[in-house]
């Protein structure tokens, strides 16, 4: 897997080695997916508030921030048909609206990031939670990949 990562915030420029804990969840949600998506590709970027919320209004019509964006380049459909080196899509994740959230919710703040980027990856990947269904087929695997990483469950309080 091949990731890209963007740092275009001062906060997330300051997480003692922030692209080891990306690439961590990136190959960690990899090792519970079919194995095309290994020689994959994808973009991480890690910005501010300002910026996911211009990203949010743009392409979701919701104009405040969020923690995370993906931004998929496949439809779940199309997904059986990526080749090596395609670039299935991109992650955005908001400094500031992480770091309060993490706070707010007593979660360790690299774990929270790992979180969401494994939550961002796997809707990459075609996972999705808009039925109750799919929220507890993709929270679950959210889950089982966090315990891989020997981390807490991200939907339990800490």
């Amino acid at each position: 897997m091949k990731t890209t990562i963007i740092i275009d915030s001062k906060g997330f420029g300051s997480v003692r080695n922030i692209n080891a804990i990306i690439e961590k969840a990136v190959n960690a949600s990899c090792g519970h997916l079919p194995s095309k998506f290994r020689n994959t590709e994808i973009t991480v970027l890690l910005t501010t508030n300002h910026k996911i919320r211009r990203l949010n209004r743009d392409f979701r019509g919701i104009d405040k921030p969020t923690n995370v964006l993906s931004f998929p380049q496949f439809s779940p459909k199309e997904l059986a048909k990526i080749k090596p080196n395609d670039s299935i899509g991109d992650i955005a994740i908001a400094y500031q609206y992480v770091k309060k959230e993490a706070r707010i919710q007593k979660k360790q703040f690299k774990n929270h990031i790992t979180h969401l980027v494994i939550h961002g990856f796997l809707h990459l990947a075609g996972y999705d939670h808009m039925t109750d269904k799919e929220a507890d087929t993709m929270e679950s695997l959210e889950i089982l990949i966090m315990q891989k990483m020997h981390l807490p469950n991200p939907y339990e309080n800490q």
